[in-house]
């Protein structure tokens, strides 16, 4: 037995309160634009605003079903032991600004600090517990789709 490094837990992204912080933007923009300009015809930007909250949040609660729907998929899966597990050292290590990826047994995982996803996505520069090639690790993992391949839920390092 080795030492747990990652175990799949719901992790809420701050990125996903962007939409509510354009949501609420959209109140407030007509006064703001009022209080500059008097003589604004605030008429179609107030149109414009009902419109953009509809837009966004539409948006909003396709992109949350998405997200709820990725995790209850994979977390079932790892609660209930249906996910596969790859053993062995840690081969072709890649990182750079936006992505990292590595293989273990030619199965490759591929991941980003930038990705909005239930699982391991945590580059090295960013303290991610993947550390180049030769770490001898155990990976548990549940294969999504082709979007977004192998999701990481578990990581054990091996002596």
């Amino acid at each position: 037995m080795g030492k747990i490094l990652y175990e799949m837990h719901f992790v809420f992204e701050p990125v996903l309160l962007v939409p509510v912080v354009m949501f609420a933007a959209t109140f407030f923009f007509p006064q703001a634009v009022s209080s500059r300009d008097e003589n604004a015809d605030l008429t179609y930007i107030k149109k414009f605003c009902t419109f953009a909250r509809w837009f966004i949040a539409v948006l909003t609660v396709i992109a949350a079903a998405a997200q709820i729907s990725m995790y209850t998929e994979i977390s079932d899966a790892y609660k209930n032991g249906d996910y596969l597990t790859v053993e062995g050292v840690v081969e072709n290590f890649r990182t750079g600004q936006k992505k990292e990826s590595f293989a273990i047994n030619d199965v490759d995982f591929s991941y980003s600090d930038n990705n909005i996803i239930q699982g391991y996505h945590r580059m090295k520069q960013s303290g991610g517990v993947i550390k180049g090639d030769g770490q001898h690790l155990r990976v548990g993992y549940v294969y999504y789709n082709d979007t977004y391949g192998n999701i990481i839920v578990y990581i054990e390092e091996l002596s």
